[in-house]
């Protein structure tokens, strides 16, 4: 090889390295540019779509802290603020004084956040852990209401709060690679105040109305007839003697377990007696719309008859809770009776028959879904009237 041609190969190959130096060189400073614009964009992107949890309870005390008496339901509203970030799941933890409250039930929300990923209850700690997603079609914009998580205030005076814990507090939303969740969330200020003095015997039920939700679902049934009044007296089965009817407003309670899902009624404040003996009793229980039945047994069976050696034992001035959800308060005992057809007769008979025959053709009439839209779906119609016709065979109050 003459010395020309090395002189010539030397400056190819200078120039070769020159323009590989120059592309790594390129190549970083682009990378480098994105990696920044990605940063400012991750940064922008959390400001952006920053999401918060609302919290708000059922109290109608407008002052804060909110107060309740002991006994009392105590219901959370959990609420999600996104802003501009379209919310697809979120995990969280609700924390509250379980020397103070017991946990009773969970509620989702099934038009929003209707998937439970998770549930733990830790009533020692007093946290209720939950993780909940959306059904497809998946995120939607604006504020929502993801999930009711009720509570029963303890025989204990004093202040104390319920609120999310924000270091453990998790939301993805669309687009997002990255927690959007923005803390912390404002906790609700609680205050348990005492009642009447003196010792109480409280009576606490659960139960059902039967038709109460259309198809066993609740997201059939509108908020506004998730409050039922209802009527209880004690019967003493040693002495016959009967406390008289005290009507008294539940509420409709949906425990989101997994995989099953559990709803019934309760009082929104139990049922409570100053006077009453320690004794054998049975229990009368009557709906709106319903035959009253009598309940012997706590857990009762739906077609158990009670007979005249059956009890339940309550216990002065003590706290007890019953399960009469297995019997269903039968629908047929219309409030048509009485100077202003507002007043139920004590029977399922052939004027209510009549009544609700009358009110198919006119299905949404206001005095129709009144009196006879058994099973709360803002309608009479022939569920209505196959509930009525399964409860003619005990037509009268028990």
């Amino acid at each position: 090889m003459t010395k020309q041609n090395r002189i010539f190969k030397e400056i190819r190959r200078r120039k070769a390295f020159s323009l590989i130096l120059i592309f790594i060189l390129a190549t970083g400073l682009i990378a480098t540019v994105m990696l920044l614009k990605n940063a400012q964009d991750l940064r922008q992107n959390a400001s952006g779509e920053s999401v918060q949890l609302k919290l708000s309870t059922n109290s109608i005390d407008v002052s804060s802290p909110h107060a309740f008496k002991p006994n009392e339901t105590v219901s959370v509203l959990v609420e999600v603020v996104p802003g501009e970030a379209r919310v697809s799941a979120a995990d969280f933890i609700l924390t509250y004084d379980s020397s103070s409250y017991d946990y009773v039930a969970t509620e989702l929300f099934e038009s929003t956040f209707g998937v439970l990923l998770q549930k733990e209850i830790n009533p020692t700690d007093g946290k209720v852990h939950l993780a909940l997603g959306r059904k497809p079609p998946s995120a939607q914009y604006g504020n929502q209401k993801m999930v009711r998580v009720t509570f029963r205030a303890k025989n204990k005076v004093g202040t104390t709060q319920i609120g999310i814990e924000a270091q453990t507090a998790k939301i993805a939303a669309l687009g997002s690679a990255i927690n959007v969740y923005q803390g912390p969330t404002s906790p609700i200020d609680m205050k348990i105040v005492g009642g009447d003095s003196g010792p109480k015997t409280s009576i606490q039920l659960k139960f059902k109305l039967a038709g109460i939700p259309v198809e066993n679902n609740p997201s059939f049934l509108p908020e506004s007839a998730r409050i039922q009044p209802v009527k209880i007296s004690l019967q003493n089965m040693e002495t016959g003697a009967a406390t008289i009817p005290t009507s008294l407003s539940s509420i409709f309670i949906k425990e989101q377990t997994t995989p099953s899902l559990i709803s019934y009624f309760s009082f929104i404040n139990p049922f409570t007696v100053t006077d009453l003996s320690t004794g054998k009793y049975n229990i009368l229980l009557k709906g709106p719309k319903h035959q009253q039945i009598r309940f012997c047994k706590n857990d009762q069976d739906a077609d158990y008859r009670c007979q005249i050696t059956d009890s339940i034992e309550i216990t002065k001035d003590a706290s007890h809770t019953f399960d009469f959800t297995k019997r269903p308060l039968s629908c047929g005992d219309l409030p048509i009776s009485g100077t202003n057809h507002d007043q139920q007769d004590g029977a399922v008979r052939v004027t209510d028959y009549s009544f609700m025959v009358s009110c198919l053709s006119k299905r949404t009439d206001a005095a129709c879904v009144t009196r006879a839209d058994c099973n709360e779906d803002g309608s009479v119609t022939n569920l209505d009237m196959d509930l009525l016709l399964e409860t003619l065979s005990t037509a009268y109050d028990q």
